[in-house]
C-alpha cells in the first residue's frame, strides 16, 4: 500500500492505516479560517453638539478595535437631531457593516435604544408605532437585525466610567458630529417588513385617538412663524442662543413662570388674545 502525506499549515501527517502513532493526533488550525463564527463585540454611541438649538448637529460613533477599518464617525444627516438620534443610527450602522453570518455583541450606553430594541419593539409593532418617537429609525434597526442568521446580543455599559471602548465610540460620534458634511443615511424598508396598522386585539379608545391626532397636520395660524422668529431674534439678542421652535414652546411649561403668566403665553401666541397696537 503506498503512504500518503498530506501537509497541512507546515505540518506533515502520516496517513498510513497500519501505522500507529504513540503521540495524539493533531492538526493545526489557521485561525483565520474560523473568524466568521467568532462573535464581534462593537461599541456605539451617539452625541450631539447645540443640543436643541437652531443649528444642532448629531453624530454616531462605531468602535471595533484599535485601527480597525470598519471603525466609523458618521454625521447624522435630517432635520432632527438629537443624541438619541444618533444613538440609533450608530446600531444602524453597525449592523449593516458586519456581515449577517457573524454573531455581533453591541455594547451601547444608550438604554433607551436596547430597552426599544429588546422589551417594546413587539407593543409598538402591535400598536401601530403610534405615538413612538424616532419610529422610523427603530423600524430600520429592527429590520436589519432580524435578517441577520447569527445572534445579536445587547449589552449596556455606563458611559463615561472608563471603559475603553465606549469612550472610543464617544470619540468617533463626537468626530462625527464635527464633520462639516452628513454621511448618506439609508432607511428604505422593504414592504413585507414594514409593518403597518394597529391590531384589533390590542385597540383601545385612547391608543385610536392619538393615532388620529398623529395622522392630522397641524396648521399655525399665518401669523406664528412671525411671532415665534420675533422671540428667537430677542433670545439671540441676550443670550446668543439660537432656539428652535419646540424649545420655545417648552420654556411656556416651566416652573419658573405662574400659571396665569402660561396661560397667557400660550393664548397670546396665535392671536386668542388682543395684544399690541390695535
Amino acid at each position: 500500500m503506498r503512504k500518503e502525506k498530506i501537509c497541512i499549515i507546515g505540518q506533515v501527517r502520516n496517513t498510513d492505516p497500519n501505522v500507529t502513532s504513540k503521540r495524539l493526533a493533531q492538526c493545526g488550525i489557521d485561525p483565520r479560517t474560523n473568524l466568521r463564527h467568532q462573535t464581534i463585540r462593537i461599541y456605539t454611541d451617539g452625541a450631539c453638539l447645540n443640543n436643541r438649538k437652531t443649528n444642532t448637529k448629531c453624530g454616531s460613533g462605531i468602535w471595533i478595535a484599535p485601527n480597525d477599518p470598519r471603525n466609523q464617525a458618521i454625521r447624522v444627516p435630517g432635520n432632527k437631531q438629537s443624541n438619541q438620534i444618533g444613538e440609533l443610527v450608530a446600531v444602524i450602522k453597525a449592523t449593516q457593516a458586519l456581515p449577517i453570518f457573524s454573531p455581533i455583541e453591541i455594547h451601547s450606553d444608550s438604554e433607551y435604544v436596547i430597552e426599544g430594541l429588546t422589551l417594546h419593539l413587539t407593543n409598538w409593532e402591535d400598536n401601530g408605532w403610534i405615538a413612538v418617537q424616532n419610529a422610523l429609525l427603530f423600524k430600520k434597526a429592527a429590520y436589519l437585525l432580524r435578517c441577520r442568521t447569527a445572534t445579536t446580543h445587547f449589552k449596556w455599559v455606563k458611559g463615561h466610567s472608563g471603559d475603553h471602548g465606549n469612550e472610543e465610540s464617544d470619540k468617533l460620534a463626537k468626530e462625527g458630529a464635527s464633520k462639516a458634511t452628513p454621511d448618506k443615511l439609508d432607511l428604505q424598508i422593504p414592504a413585507e417588513f414594514n409593518i403597518q396598522g394597529t391590531k384589533l386585539s390590542v385597540m383601545t379608545q385612547a391608543l385610536a385617538y392619538k393615532g388620529i391626532q398623529q395622522s392630522k397636520t397641524e396648521k399655525a395660524p399665518p401669523i406664528m412663524p412671525t411671532l415665534l422668529q420675533g422671540i428667537r431674534d430677542a433670545i439671540l439678542h441676550f443670550n446668543g442662543q439660537c432656539e428652535t421652535d419646540a424649545t420655545i414652546w417648552k420654556s411656556f411649561t416651566k416652573p419658573i413662570l405662574r400659571t396665569c403668566v402660561q396661560q397667557f403665553l400660550y393664548k397670546s401666541m396665535p392671536q386668542a388674545l388682543m395684544v399690541g397696537d390695535v
